[in-house]
């Protein structure tokens, strides 16, 4: 349908770099996530409080 013209090359091995930046992005979205599910984990087996129960229970009338 059209095509989008290239910006240039701005910087050298800009792909490289933004390979490696798209990879430390996910693994650190991967390490945010686990942190996040031990945290819940935590509060459900640690603490004994209901912050898991009621995250995971289906409101009525869904």
């Amino acid at each position: 349908m059209f095509s989008v013209p290239s910006l240039g090359e701005f910087v050298d091995n800009q792909e490289d770099i933004a390979g490696m930046v798209h990879e430390y992005a996910a693994w650190s979205l991967v390490i945010l996530a686990g942190l996040h599910a031990l945290a819940a984990l935590k509060h459900h087996f640690i603490n004994r409080d209901h912050t898991l129960v009621r995250m995971l229970k289906a409101k009525k009338g869904d």
